[in-house]
């Protein structure tokens, strides 16, 4: 794990703390003092709280940061009990029972729970697959011939359905009831109306068609939830939130889903009870390959890089598959049949005997790292999971019990109960999700206040938070310290007030690194309390006690400027209580009356009339449609001719109010939003994700394609494969190459092809049946394939031509912090040419680039380019049709890195088109976060291209 600088963080943590102990000599004078409150600052501090892979190691003592490496995980088993449908949730801390819940209804119209069955009859569920909270996702397979289901049960907290003002849940080894009642044989449950009584159960949902037979739970690096069918060899993905269908089915090829696991890439891969390996791409949602196994197969798990499938019947333990080489090795020094394999903190494979008997700890090249005899009675092992300390858990089907190990020399813990048939050898305790997605831990505190009803008022801390990693502070109050769990946690503000009473008071920092593994830091954290004022005379003394003023009772207290009964912006009064400035928005919620906007004295003036003008052209006349809320047009000049402002295009006439091409052409290199250059010697990929909309045109060398694009694909190669597509690409336009082959990976065929094509030589022409009036060239004679020689030979061109522009003026190492807001103005220069030596925009932060739409704007950096996610580019100067447009805009970054976060979006003051073109010769990763929105070019990726689930409009830069 990559940390700032210590010694800078060092000075910022030195100076807090003195203003701290400042503020604190004050209160600490005759006149006054804190009622309640404390400061963690210290290492003995930050101890006296729970920490989960985070650490306050020398040299780096006396604050917080994330491990180097994820090692540990919530201290909680959850073991499915497929004989009698419930769940066990096994504190392994204290190995003991802390919850079962039922999870299906056994018997058609009656409470179900009741009795038991055995493990494959009836809903008997088996796959759980905890997230990044600790909650649990259980798999139902149902052998009852109903749909396979998804359970999601709470690690804390709860939804008071019946309003009872507490959470009604088990808190130990007895459900509490489930009622069929509608004889459905579901366990029907979403966050108003359950069939369960236990509030922690927050949804389920049946997934896939009847009969599916659930057999397969894991958790993407995203948070989705993957359920593969063993029935129907196909794999859903569902949202967390609420178990609604994200994507499929996807299908499985011949791999029958029996257990998966998803990989820090975004891989899914899944065993199936057979020979072979399933490889699913989770950030295209897509079926990559299933590959051979030599071995079969049950659990799996993955570390090091790697995969690893338990051999049910197999001579070496376990099967390790290396994705870089696509190879299967089974290294294990001993020999035996296994069903249930785990990954530890530290990379290495446990896993033990199927029919009872020795468990192993081995390491990656397959060496005994240790070797324990089964704890008696010695039976069937059906899984392993690995604790929160590193220790070992099986799962005895058998016998109705879970034993434990001591991770460090298999020693012996003990055997514990559990319900009937206990089925589960997926990720129960959350271990694999955790080291497989970006690092993140916690440190939690509870503190007495020994005063009950004790109201709370701030937390302020000091941190240092690299760009795209996240600090969160978190809070929750009780009477007493066992009530804390069944209560939300508010989201705090560093300093600023917020209302929870209670004795007792908890308090969570989560630390998420970024995607360089850069951790954020918690140098000091300090709570207060109410403030109690003291004043003395010979004769009297009077005591008056003053509570933080509480924003949004609508009574204007304390140093409030106004209070308006609630705590919303955007009203005048903010969510603090204070007016909001003069100018800012205060809408009414009628468009077409105008923009209404504070004084800045808390009162709302209104606005002028909304003028549509700027939608006036040859094809529409613009007008306010007051019913709809919004600027429409009147169409004018249907079916005339009329000049479109696209270079690519060549014939265009008025259709419904818009100019719409009627004839394009593609040769031009300024009609294509993605040039790649491809000359590094290495396979461009280019992931243009199925879920995202763009009209794309493709060049470069040596390409491998997986997405979707509606323009074409072009290769500069005169030999060897030029093009490579992996399955689900879909193609809209010409495929081409300059002599070189087309082919296709894995299982997949070039698309827009009958007949499974997967492989066209060099000197060719074939029509694509699926694409009529597309086709296939590759005999080098087409005018595409020189175009794109000309577009990557037009790159160094343009490099130069703009490393010889003169600068205007020098941003430095230009960076806007998370949820903050900047501007550059440009305003009538022209041509204005700004260097910076790198440029990044923290999570959620808004850049204004403020010019004419007669003005260009090259922003030149010698180093990266970062834009972190849900960033906001607006292009803006007065009316939105006179402010900057994408195609005078330039990124142009020299670095080795460009990357747009999740949710990131460009458009101009009216809500329209924005963005700009993004040139990165130098960048070896081109990256494009999921739901962004853009308009412009991007230029120049050298290895990879990848735009996930984001919506890109083509507009070309003007400048070059």
């Amino acid at each position: 794990m990559k940390h700032p600088r210590q010694t800078s963080a060092g000075r910022h943590r030195t100076c807090r703390r003195t203003a701290f102990i400042a503020a604190m000599a004050l209160l600490a004078l005759p006149a006054s003092g804190l009622a309640a409150g404390a400061t963690w600052t210290s290492d003995a501090d930050f101890d006296t709280g729970s920490l989960v892979d985070v650490n306050h190691d020398s040299p780096n003592g006396d604050q917080l940061q994330l491990n180097d490496a994820v090692t540990s995980t919530f201290p909680v088993l959850w073991v499915a009990n497929a004989g009698e449908d419930t769940v066990s949730k096994i504190d392994t801390n204290t190995n003991t029972e802390i919850g079962r819940y039922c999870v299906g209804l056994a018997t058609i119209g009656q409470q179900g729970c009741t009795g038991t069955h055995g493990a494959w009859s009836g809903p008997a569920p088996s796959r759980t697959a905890v997230d990044a909270d600790g909650n649990v996702y259980v798999g139902i397979r149902h052998f009852d011939s109903r749909s396979a289901e998804v359970v999601k049960i709470l690690a804390e907290g709860g939804i008071d359905r019946n309003s009872s003002g507490t959470i009604e849940t088990s808190t130990n080894s007895t459900p509490l009831a489930s009622i069929d009642s509608n004889s459905n044989g579901l366990l029907d449950c979403d966050a108003t109306t359950c069939e369960s009584a236990d509030e922690r159960i927050a949804w389920a949902v049946p997934v896939g068609p009847v009969g599916g037979l659930g057999r397969s739970v894991c958790i993407d690096t995203d948070g989705d939830v993957w359920v593969g069918l063993y029935n129907t060899l196909q794999y859903y993905k569902i949202s967390a939130t609420d178990g609604t269908v994200l994507a499929g089915p996807i299908t499985s090829g011949t791999n029958r889903p029996y257990g998966c696991i998803v990989d820090s890439a975004g891989t899914l891969w899944g065993a199936n009870l057979g020979t072979s390996l399933l490889e699913i791409d989770t950030t295209t949602d897509s079926f990559v390959a299933n590959h051979a196994n030599p071995w079969a197969d049950y659990g799996v798990a993955v570390g090091n890089g790697k995969v690893y499938l338990a051999q049910v019947n197999g001579p070496r333990t376990f099967t390790r598959f290396d994705p870089t080489t696509n190879t299967f090795t089974d290294p294990a020094a001993v020999s035996i049949s296994t069903l249930g394999i785990a990954v530890d903190g530290n990379g290495d494979i446990v896993t033990g005997a199927t029919g009872g008997g020795t468990l192993y700890k081995l390491a990656d090249d397959g060496s005994v790292i240790w070797s324990a005899a089964q704890q008696a009675p010695s039976t069937e092992i059906r899984g392993v999971a690995v604790d929160a300390n590193g220790d070992v858990w099986t799962i005895r089907r058998a016998d109705n019990s879970v034993a434990k190990y001591r991770g460090s020399d298999g020693g012996h813990l003990g055997v514990f109960p559990v319900g009937n048939s206990p089925y589960t050898y997926s990720d129960a305790t959350g271990l694999g999700f955790r080291t497989n997605t970006n690092p993140f831990g916690t440190w939690t505190v509870v503190y007495d206040s020994a005063v009950g009803g004790t109201p709370w008022g701030t937390i302020s801390w000091t941190e240092s938070v690299p760009t795209d990693a996240t600090l969160e502070v978190e809070a929750r109050a009780a009477e007493s310290e066992g009530a804390l769990e069944f209560q939300g946690w508010t989201t705090v503000s560093n300093g600023v007030p917020f209302s929870l009473a209670g004795r007792f008071i908890e308090i969570r920092a989560t630390f998420t690194a970024n995607d360089a593994d850069e951790s954020p830091i918690l140098f000091d954290l300090t709570l207060a309390g109410e403030v109690t004022t003291t004043t003395s005379s010979t004769s009297t003394t009077s005591t008056t006690t003053t509570t933080i003023p509480v924003c949004g009772n609508g009574i204007p207290e304390g140093l409030e400027d106004c209070d308006d009964a609630n705590t919303a912006d955007g009203d005048c009064c903010s969510a603090t209580c204070t007016f909001e400035a003069q100018g800012s928005d205060c809408s009414d919620g009628f468009f077409c009356n105008g923009a209404e906007t504070c004084d800045g004295a808390g009162n709302c003036d209104p606005g002028a009339a909304e003028d549509c003008s700027h939608l006036d052209g040859e094809c529409s006349d613009g007008f306010c449609d007051a019913e709809a809320d919004q600027c429409d047009i009147t169409a004018l000049n249907e079916g005339l001719d009329c000049t479109h402002d696209a270079t690519c295009t060549l014939v265009a006439e008025c259709q419904g109010g818009e100019c719409t091409p009627t004839e394009e052409t593609y040769l031009a290199a300024s009609c294509r939003w993605v040039v790649v250059g491809g000359k590094s010697g290495e396979t461009v990929r280019v992931r243009t994700d199925i879920m995202s909309d763009q009209d794309a045109n493709i060049c470069g060398d040596a390409l491998r394609i997986s997405g979707r694009t509606t323009g074409s694909v072009v290769s500069a190669l005169t030999t060897g494969d030029g093009i490579d597509f992996r399955e689900g690409a879909v193609v809209g336009g010409h495929i081409v190459t300059d002599g070189a082959a087309v082919t296709s990976g894995g299982r997949s065929w070039i698309p827009g092809t009958d007949g499974l094509l997967t492989d066209v030589a060099g000197g060719q022409v074939i029509e694509r049946t699926e694409a009529p009036g597309t086709y296939i060239d590759t005999t080098g004679s087409h005018d595409l394939a020189a175009e794109c020689q000309v577009d990557q030979d037009s790159l160094t061109t343009a490099e130069t031509q703009i490393d010889g522009l003169g600068s205007d003026g020098s941003l430095g190492k230009y960076k806007i912090k998370r949820s903050a807001a900047d501007e550059i103005d440009v305003t009538g220069q022209g041509l204005a040419v700004l260097d910076a030596d790198k440029i990044t925009l923290g999570g959620r932060s808004t850049l204004t680039l403020r010019g004419l739409s007669t003005d260009v704007l090259i922003l030149r950096m010698a180093g990266n380019l970062r834009l972190g996610y849900g960033a906001l580019i607006i292009l803006a100067e007065g009316a939105p049709a006179d402010g900057l447009l994408p195609e005078n805009v330039l990124f142009y970054s020299k670095g080795n890195v460009c990357r747009l976060g999740r949710g990131v979006e460009a458009e101009d003051e009216g809500g329209a088109d924005g963005g700009g073109t993004i040139f990165c010769p130098n960048a070896r990763k081109f990256k494009v976060g999921k739901r962004s929105v853009w308009t412009g070019s991007f230029l120049g990726a050298r290895v990879e291209l990848r735009v996930r689930g984001t919506n890109v409009t083509h507009r070309e830069f003007s400048g070059t």
